[in-house]
């Protein structure tokens, strides 16, 4: 038999890995309650709101941040940092 704690450790895993309540219900009871202090989780009521409202896991090797905003963010650093060399230059 598990101990208490191998049982939280292995909810959690299951939790942050996206795995949603048919991940993480063999961990709790069905009516488990949660609660937290966090704006966005006030109206979370349950571990299964909770475990369902994570992010998923993905089964493809995309990435959760599509490469287009990543190239975006990218280029707008480059200009950045160009004025910023820029500025440094002139003075």
């Amino acid at each position: 038999m598990s101990s208490i704690t191998e049982i939280a450790r292995t909810f959690f895993e299951a939790c942050e890995k996206g795995k949603g309540w048919e991940g993480c219900s063999d961990y709790c009871t069905a009516d488990a309650t949660f609660s937290a202090q966090a704006e966005p989780l006030l109206d979370v009521k349950t571990l299964e709101q909770y475990a369902d409202g994570r992010p998923r896991e993905t089964t493809t090797s995309e990435p959760m941040i599509p490469m287009s905003e990543i190239e975006d963010a990218r280029q707008s650093l480059e200009i950045k940092l160009q004025r910023i060399r820029e500025s440094l230059e002139s003075r």
